[in-house]
């Protein structure tokens, strides 16, 4: 059976006492429900993981830790949230993954700090965690290593933390045993969704263009296939309204006599254009928001912009085989000009291209 829309979907469901999904990741179809769709609408369980894909249980309203909640199920954390954790010394400097609250009273998870000389610090809390309502704490012991050294220490750590809706967010403080490392470490955790900016090429044209928005990307796919080729989604960033206090906008421009869009995270630039641009350069208002090139979490990566004068375009790539690629081996290369933002990583950017 076939399902056009997620309502269609839905129905079935609920008469089901059981129900599973068998999902393909390796031909993503942006002309279909994607697994960030289908988590935003259904509460989720991976229970066998394939060679390409897994398949996943959707776990009724009865057994459900948070009636309004997907955060924490291990499918989530893996590239369509991110978790990360902001030290009190070291600012936003950790990275949370693979972290479940299991039924039976039982959470896992493993954090990472980034140290400034490049080392990691990692550890795995493993324990029974206390579920008040929609909040939730647990102390876990254990040993932690360093990365590069080699060097393990024992450690102590508490977590306190809210879950509201698509979002959860709270405290956490640890304690290690080796001098070398910080006695104590402190600071905030939040998990937030990340969405998909899918890349669009137009052959006639001669242009990509990129898209956060679900019904942006739908239109182009079926009105405009002719015309829009969906490509890949290219880095996961952020809409409006359910986004990381730290991200910042990304604001969109078209050029009807140029036919080409341009995205920038600079206000002066966006300023500029609005000032002294607008009869070539139309502000459509902000694309989504990502993070700034001096303020991002460790798992986030630049996403390089680069300049054809030939083809009058600028093109934006996450991948670095791409940059590389486009920058040295083509017949008129295109002129690098830095880091645009830093967003989230697709695993897919670099086996595509």
């Amino acid at each position: 059976m076939v399902y056009e829309d997620m309502a269609g979907f839905q129905t079935p469901l609920a008469s089901e006492a059981d129900a599973y999904l068998l999902w393909c990741d390796s031909m993503p179809r942006p002309d279909v429900h994607g697994m960030e769709a289908l988590i935003s609408a259904f509460c989720m369980e991976k229970i066998a993981a394939l060679p390409d894909g897994a398949v996943y249980r959707f776990v009724s309203a009865k057994d459900r830790l948070f009636g309004d909640s997907r955060v924490f199920s291990d499918c989530l954390i893996n590239g369509l949230w991110c978790c990360t954790f902001t030290s009190e010394n070291l600012g936003p400097a950790g990275v949370v993954t693979d972290w479940v609250l299991r039924q039976d009273g039982t959470t896992e998870s493993v954090w990472e700090l980034h140290l400034d000389d490049g080392s990691v610090i990692r550890w795995h809390p493993s324990c029974e965690y206390v579920l008040t309502g929609h909040e939730f704490e647990f102390t876990s012991r254990g040993q932690a290593t360093q990365s590069g050294t080699g060097a393990t220490s024992p450690y102590v750590m508490s977590v306190r933390g809210k879950v509201d809706g698509e979002t959860a967010a709270g405290t956490y403080t640890v304690s290690f045993s080796e001098p070398q490392w910080p006695a104590e470490d402190r600071g905030s955790w939040r998990v937030d969704r990340a969405h998909p900016v899918y890349r669009f090429w137009a052959s006639e044209k001669g242009r990509h263009f990129y898209t956060i928005d679900q019904q942006e990307m739908t239109k182009l796919v079926n009105r405009h296939w002719q015309t829009w080729t969906p490509e890949h989604a290219v880095f996961y960033a952020y809409p409006e309204g359910g986004r990381p206090p730290e991200t910042c906008p990304v604001y969109r421009f078209y050029a009807p006599g140029l036919d080409a869009h341009f995205f920038t995270m600079s206000q002066q630039e966006k300023e500029q254009l609005v000032r002294s641009n607008a009869e070539t350069w139309t502000y459509e208002g902000v694309a989504f928001y990502a993070y700034s090139p001096d303020r991002h979490p460790p798992n986030a990566v630049p996403v390089h912009r680069l300049w054809s004068e030939a083809e009058n375009v600028h093109f934006y790539t996450a991948s670095q085989s791409e940059r590389v690629r486009l920058t040295q081996g083509v017949a008129r290369p295109w002129v690098y000009e830095g880091v645009a933002w830093y967003a989230i990583p697709d695993v897919r950017v670099d086996s595509v291209n």
